[in-house]
């Protein structure tokens, strides 16, 4: 078989293997790749959660206690003739104390900005507020009408016990958007009195703005992270001009700006705009029985040139690696394919050697070096009247013994120096 053939030959097959055991390492990659972005998505994903429900299970804590204190129900049995018939506690005293308690707890709760009391016409009756880091009780005549924002409607129609929960929207006053932008839940509870009658609403304004910050120290910094509320829309997002788009761009929510392509071979999700694609993972938080701000959905999003740049790290590393292997197959292939030309010459003059020692006219024979004959040639067997077979193997001493020439017996030790001794000598 040709020498070059033989390489070619061998040298596409281990190219072709090289590139069958690519293939599926790459496979390999993406999976593992993939099982490793999961576990990280989740462990994320994970922290944002906890952080949420810890504190939303804080605020309702934190509500259920103001509800509980003494004025809420002096309050309630005062409204009809303004005094407290349990003992005689005016309406004025028991709002003094309640204003007192709110500001006391604000004081320790800065993420609160606003509490009050507001009666079953929708009217504020007591209101404590943080501006500019003051906290201050309204007089009367800076009560404002409320009867017609959602909170009060809805909290209501809720029997005694049930809290209501808002979505995360942008606070108002006076029916206008205050700037800068405060994100703010509200929790509310309606308040009874002993005759079960409608008395009005406890109401919390929290403002999230710091909790929402929270959120990215979290995150690994290669992530993006979103928050939606039960309609899609965006409370937060790196996107500044996305950020609260149920007050500030309606027309904007989580479906209309992604679509969303599940994976079919792993939990990750692909998340697709008009310019960008992501991948990532997101939940439904559950935070309240209530179903107005029952849900949250945090998503955890990493850019898929980020992806691709984790992936191509991985591949370049195994490809050099196999790359290294197959170029040293192909050196051992390529020295070996040399070695066997140069062994093919070897024997082709050998060959050559031996059919011009077989047709001279001398007796030719020739030894190893321990003075065992390995050839004979035609002159050989014939001047000597000898077939080789009786010859090959020996030792050359005992062959010429058999031809008288026990000189050359009693001289020779076995090794080709001694031959080239005797015929040294025997010349001379």
């Amino acid at each position: 078989m040709d020498s070059r053939f033989s390489f070619s030959f061998y040298a596409s097959i281990i190219t072709l293997v090289s590139l069958i055991i690519g293939f599926f390492a790459n496979q390999q990659i993406v999976a593992s790749n993939n099982q490793t972005l999961l576990t990280d998505l989740k462990i994320n994903l994970s922290e944002v959660e906890v952080r949420l429900g810890n504190e939303f299970a804080s605020f309702r804590e934190d509500i259920g206690f103001l509800y509980t204190t003494p004025p809420i129900s002096g309050l309630t049995r005062a409204k009809k003739s303004g005094i407290d018939p349990l003992d005689g506690t005016t309406t004025a005293l028991w709002k003094s104390r309640l204003e007192k308690i709110f500001m006391g707890f604000m004081q320790h709760n800065r993420a609160y900005f606003q509490l009050r009391i507001i009666d079953s016409e929708g009217d504020e009756l007591i209101r404590v507020e943080r501006v500019d880091n003051l906290i201050t009780a309204r007089d009367d005549n800076d009560m404002q009408d409320k009867s017609n924002r959602y909170y009060f409607a809805e909290t209501s129609a809720l029997a005694e016990g049930q809290l209501f929960v808002s979505t995360i929207d942008l606070n108002r006053e006076n029916g206008e958007l205050e700037f800068p932008y405060r994100p703010t839940l509200r929790l509310a509870r309606a308040i009874f009195g002993e005759d079960n009658r409608f008395f009005g609403i406890i109401i919390v304004n929290i403002d999230v703005s710091y909790l929402l910050d929270e959120l990215d120290s979290l995150v690994t910094s290669k992530y993006d992270i979103l928050l939606t509320d039960k309609d899609g829309y965006f409370i937060k997002h790196p996107d500044e001009k996305l950020q609260y788009s149920r007050d500030l761009e309606p027309s904007l929510d989580f479906s209309g700006y992604y679509s969303v392509v599940p994976n079919a071979d792993s939990p990750i999700k692909r998340y697709q705009t008009a310019s960008q694609v992501y991948w990532g993972l997101d939940d439904e938080l559950t935070v309240s029985g209530y179903s107005q701000g029952s849900e949250l959905h945090p998503y955890i999003m990493l850019p898929d040139a980020m992806y691709s740049e984790e992936l191509n790290s991985v591949r370049l590393q195994l490809f050099a690696a196999l790359g290294g292997i197959w170029a040293a197959a192909l050196l051992g292939l390529f020295l070996l394919s040399n070695n066997n030309k140069r062994l093919a010459n070897l024997l082709k003059t050998a060959e050559e050697a031996q059919s011009a020692v077989n047709v001279a006219d001398d007796a030719i024979i020739t030894v190893n070096q321990r003075g065992y004959i390995n050839t004979v040639n035609n002159a050989f067997e014939n001047i000597f009247l000898v077939h080789r077979n009786e010859c090959l193997g020996k030792r050359i001493a005992d062959v010429y013994a058999d031809f008288g020439c026990d000189e050359f017996q009693d001289h020779f030790g076995g090794s080709i120096k001694e031959i080239q001794a005797f015929e040294w000598r025997f010349k001379r």
